[in-house]
Order: C-alpha cells, then sequence, then structure tokens
C-alpha cells in the first residue's frame, strides 16, 4: 500500500494542483460502547470532505487518518497556511483521487 500511495504522489503533477480550500468540521459521539464493552462518555471527531456525492449516494472513499493522527487530508484552511494536508497531493481535482468524481471523507 505504501508503495502505491507514493506512486500516486509522483503521478499528481503539479499543472493538476491547484488551490483547495477547506473547512474542518467536526461531531460529538456520546456513550460510545467499544468492542470491549468500554463506554467513552463523550468523542470529538474532526473531518474534513471534499467534493460532492452523487445522486446514486455510491461514490463516497472514506480516507481513515490513521495514518498521520490528524484529519487534515488535503488543501489548506486558508491560502496562506504554511502546509497542506499531508494527502494533498494525491486528493483533489484532476488528482488520483479526483474531487470531481468523487466524494472525499
Amino acid at each position: 500500500m505504501r508503495h502505491a500511495i507514493l506512486i500516486a504522489a509522483r503521478c499528481a503533477s503539479p499543472a493538476a494542483a491547484h488551490e483547495l480550500l477547506v473547512e474542518k468540521q467536526e461531531f460529538t459521539l456520546t456513550d460510545f460502547t467499544t468492542r470491549g464493552g468500554e463506554v467513552i462518555g463523550q468523542m470529538r471527531l474532526g473531518y474534513e470532505t471534499y467534493g460532492t456525492l452523487n445522486d446514486d449516494r455510491d461514490d463516497a472513499i472514506l480516507i481513515p487518518h490513521v495514518f498521520s493522527g490528524n484529519s487534515h487530508a488535503a488543501g489548506r484552511y486558508a491560502g496562506d497556511d504554511a502546509a497542506p494536508g499531508y494527502w494533498d497531493a494525491i486528493i483533489g481535482s484532476g488528482k488520483p483521487i479526483d474531487t470531481d468524481k468523487r466524494l472525499v471523507v
């Protein structure tokens, strides 16, 4: 999997890149029960979305942020941010994970 990520990142040309501005979103789960039976009273989850869900609602891609411990996967929160999200090279319009064709969460 790691090699596929590196190849996809190298294939994303600078011409395909453009400034993707995103907004960090979050929701809170309450009384979440783990598989082991423990209850987490409150858990705040951060996420970002890119693209639009199609009418059939079958074009979503979930990118779990277990790779980085951070939910900022692509784009920037503001035009002057120092760094984009960790997978900015492969998530976006015309990139390998094309947000013109898929909803990415």
